[in-house]
């Protein structure tokens, strides 16, 4: 129940979708919940195209995996995927690095 709870929230009452527009959530085998976000909505801000680069590699994925590092409850790991403005991010609870494939 907590699981169909916890996804039905992620898909209708997502706290990052103000900020980047439509997520796409699942759970990984090993415990990791992974949200790729098609287009990012920082990305399609006006503006010259660095800007909204420079916000993805720096704000996002800089700053989220220096304070959600591998010492903390949750680890994050961002992967933009410039330049068709969309990104994937896994988000491991419980401290730990990510499993590899």
């Amino acid at each position: 129940m907590a699981g169909r709870l916890g996804r039905w929230l992620m898909d209708h009452m997502n706290p990052a979708g103000f900020m980047v527009g439509p997520v796409e959530t699942k759970m990984g085998d090993h415990g990791e919940l992974t949200m790729f976000i098609p287009r990012c909505y920082m990305h399609t801000a006006p503006g010259d195209g660095k800007t909204q680069d420079q916000a993805c590699v720096q704000t996002c994925k800089g700053a989220c995996e220096q304070i959600f590092n591998v010492d903390t409850p949750a680890h994050m790991h961002f992967e933009p995927h410039l330049p068709d403005y969309s990104c994937t991010l896994r988000i491991k609870l419980g401290g730990g690095d990510f499993q590899t494939v």
